[in-house]
Parts: C-alpha cells; sequence; structure tokens
C-alpha cells in the first residue's frame, strides 16, 4: 500500500545560497535501489533458476531526438539492488539527460539477456518543482502494472563534479526525503566502519567486506522525530547473527554513529522510552537518545524480561470444528 509522502527538508550547509535550478538545461539522473521479484510476473523464474539480471534505462518525454539511456547498469543474478549511495560519489551509473524542472522522464526495467530482454517494471517520473529551490531531490517511485516495483531515484543538478549545463555553479545541496523510510547503496563513510568491524584487509572480496552485501534503510519509523540510518547484511561465514550499523541522522558529516555489530535482531524498546535494542544471545545492547545523543549501554537481565511483554503474543490456536 502506498503512504502519502510528507517531505522533510535537511539543510547540510550553513552557507547562505539562493539559486533557481529552473536554469538547468539537463539534470544528473541517478538509480539508488530497487528491488524485484523471484520470479517473473507468470511465477516463473527468470533466468532458468537463477535471479534476474536487472539493467535500467531512462528517456526524456517530449525530447526531440532523445533516446534511451542506462543509467543502472546490468547486475546479474539479484533481486536487490543496490547502485548508489544517498549522496554523490564516484559511480558507474547514472546520466545526464536533457531534462529540467517539471519535465518528465521514462524509466524501464529489463531482465538483460543475450537476444531479447524481459520486462520487469516501467516508470513514469517527474522532476518535482522542489528541485527549483534544493538542486537535488529524492523520489520513491512504483513501477505501473503488477506487480509493482519499487524504486529509489536521486535526481540532482551535479553529478558530484560538475555543475549542469545553464549554471556556472551549484551552490549546497539540500535533501527531501519522502517519509517515512527509503533505501540506497551504503555510502563510503559507514562501509569502513563496517569493515573495521569485520576486521577486513585491503582489497578482501569476503562478502562482510564489500558495498553489496548490505542493505540500507532511512527511517523515521523505530525513534520518534529522529531520521536513523540502519544497515544490516549477512549473517556472513564465521559469524553468528547479522552485522548492523545504527546511526542518528542521515548527513555524513552530522549523523551520530551510535552502534556497529552483531545483532540477531534489531528492534524497537518501547517499554524503555525511545530506545532500539540489538539482542544476541541472552544479551543485549540499548542504542538510547539522550538530549539529541546517542549512547549505547548493555541491557539488564530486567531489561531483557521486561523486553518479552514488549513482543507479540503466540497466535491462539482455532478453535475445533464441531463434530457432525
Amino acid at each position: 500500500m502506498m503512504r502519502r509522502w510528507v517531505l522533510l527538508v535537511f539543510c547540510v550547509s550553513t552557507r547562505v545560497w539562493a539559486q533557481d535550478y529552473r536554469a538547468c538545461k539537463e539534470l544528473f539522473v541517478s538509480p539508488l535501489a530497487v528491488k524485484v521479484g523471484t520470479t517473473n510476473p507468470s511465477g516463473s523464474s527468470w533466468d532458468e533458476g537463477s535471479a534476474a539480471d536487472p539493467e535500467l534505462s531512462a528517456m526524456a518525454v517530449d525530447v526531440e531526438g532523445a533516446s534511451p539511456v542506462v543509467i543502472g547498469p546490468k547486475q546479474e543474478d539479484t533481486g536487490s539492488l543496490q547502485w548508489n549511495s544517498l549522496f554523490l560519489e564516484e559511480t558507474r551509473s547514472g546520466a545526464w539527460l536533457p531534462v529540467g524542472v517539471g519535465g518528465s522522464l521514462s524509466l524501464l526495467l529489463t531482465d538483460a539477456d543475450e537476444g531479447m530482454s524481459d520486462f520487469i517494471g516501467a516508470f513514469a517520473v517527474t522532476v518535482p518543482e522542489s528541485l527549483a529551490s534544493t538542486g537535488t531531490a529524492f523520489l520513491s517511485v512504483p513501477s505501473s502494472g503488477v506487480p509493482q516495483v519499487p524504486l529509489a531515484l536521486r535526481i540532482s543538478a551535479t553529478d558530484g563534479k560538475r555543475p549542469c549545463a545553464g549554471l556556472e555553479k551549484v551552490g549546497p545541496a539540500r535533501y527531501e526525503l519522502p517519509s517515512p523510510s527509503f533505501t540506497a547503496r551504503v555510502d563510503s563513510a559507514l562501509l569502513e566502519k563496517l569493515r573495521a568491524a569485520q576486521r577486513c584487509k585491503g582489497g578482501s572480496t569476503q562478502a562482510g567486506c564489500k558495498a553489496e552485501s548490505y542493505e540500507v534503510l532511512y527511517t523515521q519509523e523505530l525513534l520518534k522525530d529522529t531520521w536513523v540510518t540502519v544497515v544490516s547484511g549477512g549473517p556472513f561465514e564465521g559469524g553468528a547473527g547479522k552485522t548492523f550499523a545504527v546511526a542518528l541522522g542521515i548527513e555524513p558529516a552530522r549523523r551520530q554513529v551510535a552502534h556497529v555489530g552483531r545483532c540477531d535482531a534489531l528492534k524497537k524498546a518501547p517499554s524503555l522510552g525511545e530506545a532500539l535494542l540489538c539482542r544476541q544471545g541472552n544479551k543485549g545492547t540499548l542504542i538510547l537518545v539522550e538530549k539529541g545523543k546517542a549512547r549505547t549501554r548493555p541491557a539488564t537481565a530486567r531489561e531483557l524480561d521486561a523486553l518479552k511483554d514488549d513482543e507479540p503474543a503466540p497466535a491462539e490456536p482455532a478453535p475445533a470444528a464441531p463434530a457432525p
């Protein structure tokens, strides 16, 4: 079910800069993440028992001579794709497209095989008016048809190296995220903390050392009035539980990384107020917010017992049918 979007503005610079990005004759369009079902609409596997090989292309609508451009390079055998982090970093995905504020884009996601590719989903996107003042917009877009495929997309007046054609320079970016949650690839700063926790050596190819092994969720649903960044991956070889990184806030220079480590589960702890619990076996770590600051401490045995009250009770068995 689609939720109504509530747009919140995050200023990542205190510098005052009034700029109208309607002057852009092009914008940099890049996919962040998409999830593809394990089977095609007919119920069969995409590629004879393996997952799809998704590829995303985009084209400006109502632009004479425009042609489709691959903005999300093919990834083999995967249903959960993360092309880019939330923030502009060096990447091989994305492309400059001849579209401006209020313009329209048509996107096509396919299972790219040799010969004819299979259709996965199509997306219709309008560049939001908010980009005229922010310079960057993030969209969460469902595909047309059934089943729906969710796509997270970034549209920006810069690719991180140069501004759009029509502007000499680009001011500080502001981030508008669809509430209550958003997905993307793990950014380099958090990945380094995860690699340190996994004791990764330079050039390591182990699963726990690679960005594509992790999923990132930016959400407002875990702590009241607070955006939380949650990275999860695993379990990886040689370790019990999944590996998590939890940070308060979103923007790398300002967020507070509260916890990096293994958990059997990460959950809300309503009985303890505004807190999250990383539970592993019969132990737990509480992640708390106090006066706007993040801190952690071990959960006591009494608190772990109290948290059992937060867990849903097992379902009652259905009553037996009366004898005929």
